[in-house]
């Protein structure tokens, strides 16, 4: 099955509430099947659940994405993190963590602890409540160095498919 439908989210190890992915005002994204309260942790950062990409695998993947569908490649950029506290390298994320949405100008239901390795939930949230993250507070809006012209040339103008 594609990871691009809606689905129910298995419980594992790096979810600590129960969720669906589901389309949404955003696209895909995560919505609570239950309530949370307050200050409740509802994601860990796992290192299992990503894989590890460095500077020096940059050739291949550049090979790898020019030989896939364009959509192949913008779905893997858009997954791909910086998370300098875990490593000197971007992550792909493989669990479903990777829905979490943008909070924009809205209040993120969402807050990372500042070492990025929780995050817990900013206020009472109900079920069906979309799960929303401050890309800005978590750095996730800029991409530095050597992995950006990988984000120009597949991510953001490529991201309304």
């Amino acid at each position: 099955m594609s990871p691009h439908f809606a689905h129910s989210g298995r419980q594992s190890e790096s979810f600590m509430v129960p969720y669906e992915v589901r389309t949404g005002p955003r696209g895909l994204g995560l919505f609570l099947t239950g309530n949370v309260s307050k200050g409740q942790q509802i994601w860990k950062f796992r290192p299992e659940d990503h894989f590890k990409i460095h500077k020096s695998d940059m050739h291949h993947i550049e090979e790898l994405l020019a030989k896939s569908p364009p959509e192949v490649a913008t779905w893997f950029v858009r997954w791909i993190y910086e998370f300098p506290q875990y490593c000197n390298c971007m992550l792909l994320e493989t669990d479903d963590g990777r829905f979490t949405n943008d909070a924009y100008k809205e209040h993120p239901t969402i807050i990372n602890a500042e070492d990025g390795f929780f995050g817990v939930a900013s206020d009472d949230l109900a079920q069906g409540t979309e799960l929303l993250e401050s890309y800005a507070a978590s750095g996730l809006d800029q991409l530095k160095g050597w992995w950006q012209p990988m984000w120009d040339l597949y991510g953001q103008d490529n991201y309304n498919q």
